[in-house]
């Protein structure tokens, strides 16, 4: 096992990309980055790439399935640390039924037995709270969020050193009319789910997690890996 290798599960994604930028950018730490993503083709891929060609002996891209236990060994193989975010969607195909939603509890399992297998030291991922609980069995299918608990809990369970980013609502989110409208008259309306008196948390998910990412790789394992940490601004 190395101890400056970290890998990066989803390097292109908002987050991912997020951290990446961070631990290349730590003056204090000189990481060397495996990035994985799904297609080194694809035009993400290649700005990426681009992006880091000036020190590519720190940064890499592979191509790595987190569906398949032998990419994931392979792409974990002799790391010190990963980060994970699982991601609710299926490239190219719509998700409809609740048992579908479960494939993002699969992609956790594969990369954290693939990260127990492999040595891993410090196992680093993007969770959110288990909403049932939170909301006295209100709220039982926000499946994003209480399957990327469900994930973290695992990671508890499997792994000896594991620290859980927990971000707030995305300021990107903003590009989905659910969150942002603009009406007839001109004015903006937000209209995030939460109400209006009350404040919410909120996070750059290309910045603020990478932020975060960094600053627990940059202690040692032992004081942070029982740990919960909220990447969030409070507005």
């Amino acid at each position: 096992m190395s101890d400056r290798v970290i890998v990066v599960i989803g390097a292109t994604s908002l987050q991912g990309s997020g951290v990446v930028s961070a631990l290349i950018e730590d003056p204090r730490a000189q990481w060397t980055i495996r990035g994985v993503t799904r297609d080194t083709s694809s035009p993400w891929a290649e700005k990426f790439v681009s992006k880091y060609e000036a020190v590519k002996d720190r940064v890499s891209l592979i191509s790595g399935d987190v569906y398949s236990a032998e990419s994931m060994r392979a792409a974990l193989s002799g790391a010190y640390g990963v980060f994970l975010n699982t991601n609710q969607t299926v490239h190219g195909k719509t998700l409809v039924k609740p048992e579908e939603q479960r494939q993002e509890v699969e992609q956790g399992r594969i990369v954290i037995d693939a990260a127990k297998y492999c040595g891993v030291k410090h196992f680093v991922m993007s969770s959110l709270p288990d909403m049932v609980k939170a909301s006295a069995g209100r709220f039982t299918d926000i499946y994003h969020m209480d399957q990327k608990y469900e994930v973290e809990q695992y990671a508890r369970n499997q792994l000896d050193y594991v620290t859980s980013i927990i971000p707030g609502f995305f300021y990107s989110n903003h590009w989905w009319s659910q969150y942002c409208r603009l009406q007839a008259d001109g004015v903006v309306r937000f209209c995030a789910p939460i109400p209006g008196p009350h404040k919410m948390q909120w996070t750059d998910p290309a910045y603020d997690v990478g932020v975060f990412t960094a600053s627990t790789y940059r202690a040692p394992c032992q004081l942070v890996f029982a740990r919960s940490y909220l990447a969030t601004t409070i507005l």
